[in-house]
């Protein structure tokens, strides 16, 4: 054979692979393009709905939350909503084009808002008229409930013995008749504030419709002052009751940021497993999933106030656009100022002449601090031996209605 026959063979060979590598390196570079693109129309209108969402309430601005109702930080879960939707609209060129929104909400299969003690969904439903739309459910708040279980009384010292059990662990554990006769429902926020409701069990039925509720209470976690309905029927002694309300109040510090992240998680998760039932009417044959990279991941996520898109399905070229947007709400956390008593010294003469002087103190003035590395702070915990639960207030304005002066060391 002639050395053109051999070339035309050797054409005839690798010129489909060189032009087949050619191609799919060209529909992976517009690929990464599109990706790179659509991810940066995403992010943008992620962030223009969390700063559309915001709404503040009262002129005395308090960024995060205050007991003091006329000074809040609220979200507009509604805005948040048509916000993103404008702005994926105008970048995708979709704007005045109903029927092309429309096709493009389908591939964002979930919105989630995250407010200060609960999270909003938005997602296909079938509402009442028959009719599948997207629309925004109630929030649904961060809850734990659990129950004290009480052990079999102390052989040596005699003193009753407790266990704090999550109600849904209740029918697994055997105890139902060492259950007290109350159950306790915590709603969680995104900082140490929490709602506690108390309800009266019917038997051992731990059905909601079987409950009576009994105190319905807001307070920080671990104010000492204000939490005693964490231990609400027990009879103990004093010793007993703060030992068992500071492990509860332990166990609920722990539980918090679980059960945010994992409230979250479920109802994404549901949302998005949900959606794959209306996008195959549509002729979307993409299949929704809901992609975790790490629990911690969407620990660090839902661990302050946001936003959550999730866009699935759409066409890169040679591959599928799944991607997970998050902004945070530019909400600086709201400043705490702990709260001491100045401590002022008195020494006593000795009655005994030779006799070593008797330092004393006692309490002038109620103060607030900056925070607990006050010098007169740090002393007022040493001198108290470490006794005192750290209590604060989340304005000046608290602190001052309740007796406490400004610290003139720290100058809050």
């Amino acid at each position: 054979m002639k050395l053109t026959d051999y070339s035309m063979i050797f054409l005839a060979i690798f010129l489909p692979i060189v032009i087949i590598a050619f191609v799919n390196t060209a529909f992976m570079i517009k690929s990464e393009k599109n990706e790179i693109y659509y991810k940066a129309i995403i992010n943008s209108a992620t962030q223009d709905a969390v700063a559309a969402m915001k709404q503040v309430e009262g002129s005395d601005i308090d960024y995060g939350y205050s007991v003091i109702v006329d000074k809040k930080v609220s979200i507009n879960p509604e805005q948040a909503i048509k916000t993103f939707y404008s702005s994926l609209a105008n970048n995708f060129g979709v704007k005045d084009n109903t029927n092309a929104l429309e096709r493009l909400k389908m591939f964002i299969p979930v919105i989630a808002i995250i407010d200060y003690d609960g999270i909003y969904i938005h997602s296909l439903e079938d509402t009442s008229g028959g009719k599948i739309e997207f629309v925004t459910k109630p929030k649904v708040k961060y809850t734990y409930t659990y129950v004290i279980a009480k052990q079999e009384v102390d052989p040596i010292t005699h003193e009753k013995k407790y266990d704090i059990i999550n109600v849904t662990d209740v029918e697994n554990v055997g105890l139902l008749e060492m259950l007290s006769n109350v159950i306790y429902e915590i709603t969680y926020t995104m900082d140490d504030y929490v709602y506690l409701n108390i309800y009266q069990r019917s038997g051992f039925d731990t059905d909601s419709e079987k409950k009576n509720l009994l105190v319905s209470k807001g307070f920080y976690l671990t104010d000492m002052e204000n939490n005693k309905e964490l231990v609400y029927t027990e009879d103990l002694a004093s010793d007993q009751e703060s030992e068992l309300r500071e492990r509860i109040v332990s166990h609920l510090s722990e539980k918090r940021r679980d059960i945010i992240a994992k409230t979250g998680m479920k109802h994404i998760s549901y949302a998005i497993n949900h959606h794959n039932d209306f996008a195959g009417h549509t002729g979307i044959d993409y299949r929704f999933t809901f992609a975790v990279d790490s629990d911690t991941a969407w620990f660090e996520t839902m661990n302050g106030i946001g936003l959550i898109s999730v866009v699935q399905g759409i066409s890169l070229g040679n591959r599928y656009l799944n991607y997970k947007s998050y902004s945070a709400a530019e909400l600086s956390e709201t400043r705490k100022y702990y709260v001491s008593a100045a401590l002022e010294e008195d020494t006593k003469e000795p009655e005994t002449p030779g006799a070593v002087k008797e330092e004393r103190y006692y309490l002038e003035y109620d103060l607030y601090h900056a925070s607990t590395k006050c010098l007169v702070y740090e002393y007022y915990i040493s001198m108290a031996k470490d006794t005192v639960v750290p209590t604060y207030y989340q304005s000046k304005a608290q602190a001052a209605t309740q007796g406490y002066y400004a610290c003139p060391i720290c100058k809050p």
